[in-house]
C-alpha cells in the first residue's frame, strides 16, 4: 500500500514546489505605447545579450521575501511589440539592439522601499548587414516609497520604448560601419585600451576615482597605510602642499600596495582580482534575508585567484563570502554570487 502510494507523493511534491517556483517570480513586460507618433525605416528588431549573466534580471520584494525577476516573452519579441508602435509600413531595414546591463533590483528599511534599475544599451541600424551605431544608453533610475515596484517597472519599460523611438528618428548616413563579429566582441575591444585589464604590474598608489584607477594613474603615494581585509583603511599621503593628511576608504575608490590591487567598498578593503578580463572582489558580509538565496557558484568562485584563499577561510557563519564585479565603464560594484 506504501509503495503505491509513493508516486501520488512524488507529483504532489513536485506540483508543490512547481508551484512554489512560480509564486517566487514576477513577470517583467514591456509596456507598449498606444499612440503611434513614429514613423519607422525599420522593420523589425534583433537582440544581442552581451549581460554577465543572460538570466539575471533582478529582483523586487514582496512580504519583504526576494522574488526573482523572469521575463513573460522573450527581449526580442516584446521589443519588436514596442517597435510595432510606430509607423512600420514603409520599413525596409532592421534594427540591433545591443542589451549590456538590465537589472531591477529593490531594498528596504522599516518605513521605505527603495528600487534601481540599472540599463546599459545600444541602437544600431542592420542596413545590408552592415551594422550603425545610433543610440547609446546608459542610465540608472532611482526610486524611494512605500510601493515602489510599479513605478520601477514602468519607468523601466519607457527606457526600452525611448531608445527604439530615438534610434529611429536617428539616419545612418555618415555612420562608421561595423561588422556583427565587431559586435560581438565590443567589450573586450574596449577594455584592450584600458591599462588595469592590460597591465602586467599594477601601480602602488592611492586612486580617488575609477577613472584614476583604471587608467592606473595614482593619485597620491602612500606614505603610510594601516589595513586588513574587509576593514576600513587609514592612509597617510601628502597633500600639495606637502603636508600629511588621513584618507579613508571613504574618501578614495581604492589603492594598490605593493602590487596588490584594492577596492574600498561598503565592507571595507577588499582585494581585487583580475580573471577571464574582468575584475572581481570577494567580501564577507552577514547574510540576512535579503540575500540568503543567492547560491554557490563554482565557476565565479574559480575566477578568484589565491589572493584572496586566505580570507576567505577565515569566515564563518552567520557571514557569508559575496563575490561582485566591477563594472569596466563607471566602476560600480555589482553583487555576482554568494561563493560560501
Amino acid at each position: 500500500m506504501i509503495i503505491k502510494l509513493i508516486p501520488n507523493i512524488i507529483f504532489v511534491l513536485c506540483l508543490f514546489l512547481y508551484n512554489q517556483s512560480l509564486s517566487q517570480t514576477k513577470e517583467f513586460t514591456i509596456t507598449i505605447p498606444e499612440s503611434r507618433d513614429f514613423t519607422s525605416q525599420y522593420k523589425s528588431i534583433d537582440l544581442l545579450d552581451l549581460r554577465y549573466d543572460t538570466l539575471d534580471n533582478g529582483f523586487i520584494l514582496s512580504n519583504r521575501k526576494k522574488t526573482n525577476i523572469v521575463l513573460s516573452l522573450s527581449f526580442r519579441n516584446q521589443l519588436n511589440k514596442a517597435l510595432y508602435a510606430s509607423d512600420t509600413a514603409n520599413a525596409k531595414h532592421k534594427l540591433l539592439l545591443v542589451l549590456r546591463k538590465f537589472k531591477l533590483v529593490e531594498k528596504n528599511d522599516i518605513d521605505f522601499e527603495y528600487g534601481f534599475c540599472f540599463m546599459r544599451a545600444i541602437i544600431f541600424a542592420n542596413i545590408n548587414e552592415k551594422y550603425y551605431r545610433l543610440q547609446d544608453f546608459d542610465t540608472l533610475i532611482t526610486l524611494n516609497g512605500t510601493d515602489v515596484t510599479d513605478t520601477l517597472f514602468h519607468d523601466a519599460s519607457t527606457n526600452f520604448v525611448r531608445l527604439i523611438e530615438a534610434g529611429i528618428e536617428i539616419n545612418p548616413v555618415d555612420k562608421i560601419a561595423y561588422a556583427y563579429s565587431d559586435i560581438v566582441r565590443i567589450e573586450n575591444d574596449e577594455k584592450r585600451i584600458i591599462p588595469v585589464y592590460s597591465t602586467d604590474k599594477f601601480t602602488d598608489g592611492v586612486y580617488l576615482s575609477f577613472h584614476s584607477f583604471k587608467n592606473q594613474k595614482p593619485d597620491y603615494a602612500i606614505e603610510k597605510i594601516q589595513y586588513k581585509w574587509n576593514t576600513n583603511p587609514r592612509i597617510k599621503v601628502k597633500n600639495k602642499e606637502g603636508r600629511l593628511i588621513t584618507l579613508t576608504g571613504n574618501d578614495v575608490f581604492g589603492f594598490v600596495d605593493k602590487g596588490v590591487p584594492y577596492a574600498c567598498t561598503d565592507h571595507g578593503s577588499c582585494i581585487i582580482e583580475r580573471k577571464n578580463n574582468e575584475l572581481f572582489y570577494a567580501a564577507k558580509s552577514k547574510v540576512t534575508n535579503d540575500n540568503a538565496e543567492y547560491e554557490i557558484s563554482v565557476a565565479v568562485a574559480e575566477k578568484l585567484g589565491s589572493a584572496t584563499e586566505k580570507a576567505l577561510s577565515a569566515v564563518k557563519p552567520p557571514y557569508g563570502i559575496f563575490v561582485s564585479r566591477i563594472d569596466y565603464i563607471d566602476g560600480s560594484f555589482m553583487r555576482v554570487k554568494k561563493i560560501k
